[in-house]
């Protein structure tokens, strides 16, 4: 039970940043919500991107 505990997450990242974030393969549902999370970046920054060129601009400011 202890050698799970050790590996679930970075314990000096965790001390230092004060934030606990479960290593891969520790938690499923983490593993597929950062997973999904990554995937919607990835589809808004292409739709990001299609805009620009249809709007003929370079730089896009978001709030």
């Amino acid at each position: 039970m202890y050698h799970v505990f050790q590996n679930a997450f970075d314990h000096v990242k965790a001390k230092k940043e004060g934030v606990i974030v479960p290593s891969v393969g520790v938690d499923e549902e983490f593993d597929l919500a950062t997973s999904d999370i990554g995937s919607t970046e990835d589809r808004l920054k292409q739709y990001l991107d299609r805009q620009k060129t249809r709007l003929g601009c370079r730089v896009m400011v978001l709030d």
